[in-house]
């Protein structure tokens, strides 16, 4: 886990690069969101590791904290790894057309 002295640079001075991921909120019960997180959750893993801010948006060019929408449930760390690795698998399969 992540200590607070690693994170605060990350919050304070936005910028992705290939250790840092930052991600709009992600509603989890949705399959798109899930695709999102795996993906990134794979981007990372293949660079050796990094970080996933989730609470971010674009803005002129300038990564900015946004409020979570009250509609969008509170993310976990259980539930995003939990989510990741089993979403990413299924997202990559075909789907299957028809009958048999």
């Amino acid at each position: 886990m992540a200590r607070i002295d690693e994170l605060q640079p990350l919050l304070a001075e936005p910028r992705e690069d290939l250790s840092v991921e930052y991600k709009g909120w992600l509603d989890l019960r949705t399959n798109d969101h899930r695709a999102l997180l795996a993906k990134a959750s794979i981007a990372l893993a293949n660079h050796g590791g990094g970080f996933i801010i989730i609470g971010f948006d674009e803005v002129e060019d300038v990564l900015r904290p946004i409020a979570r929408p009250s509609d969008v449930p509170l993310i976990t760390q259980d539930a995003a790894i939990s989510e990741s690795p089993d979403h990413a698998a299924k997202s990559q399969r075909p789907e299957k057309s028809g009958g048999a």
